[in-house]
């Protein structure tokens, strides 16, 4: 499972990156930004850059942890054996993707590509394969999350599929940054 490893890794180190240079790119303006309360607008720029120590110590934990099997899953919420503790599984129905990643307090986590900023559109992969990606950004007064998930699916056959992705999330209201409780990032392939 090495391979799958240091992809994980991979996921985990662009997520620091993208904190680091505070970019990410793409979209206009307006349809990065979401309301977090009645007068505050967060971009996810915003989102990122938050607190900086604090997403980097995520990110390479989750870099650090082993990863949890079934659908395959790595983040920063680990066991005392650093095994982690997410379980992430996704639903892709041909238009859009939900992912539940069940915590080991069972809380449930869900990206959903109905808080889209980007979309890559339905690309042919191969003559048998179609793939679409999406850069989703939400923002509540709860939690905010940035990720990336992609599918890749059979054109004769959607049930035989591949989805896979990465996410930061933020526990806590981010316009108040004293009210942040916590800081995930994790990635995960399932199929």
């Amino acid at each position: 499972m090495k391979p799958t490893h240091s992809v994980l890794a991979a996921c985990a180190a662009a997520i620091l990156a993208l904190t680091a240079c505070g970019g990410g790119g793409g979209g206009t303006p307006a349809a990065q930004t979401q309301p977090a309360t009645d007068t505050t607008r967060i971009t996810a720029s915003d989102a990122r850059s938050i607190d900086p120590n604090e997403t980097r110590a995520s990110a390479g934990q989750a870099a650090l942890s082993l990863p949890r099997f079934g659908s395959v899953t790595q983040s920063s919420n680990r066991n005392t054996a650093g095994i982690t503790t997410d379980a992430a599984s996704a639903t892709f129905d041909g238009n859009g993707m939900t992912v539940r990643i069940v915590r080991e307090d069972t809380s449930v986590l869900t990206l959903d590509t109905a808080y889209t900023i980007e979309d890559s559109g339905v690309a042919a992969y191969t003559d048998y394969y179609s793939t679409r990606s999406w850069g989703l950004f939400r923002v509540t007064n709860d939690e905010t999350y940035i990720a990336r998930v992609t599918a890749t699916w059979a054109n004769d056959d959607l049930m035989d599929q591949l989805t896979g992705g990465y996410w930061f999330y933020i526990a806590g209201d981010v316009s108040q940054p004293s009210s942040l409780t916590g800081f995930d990032v994790g990635a995960f392939v399932d199929g």
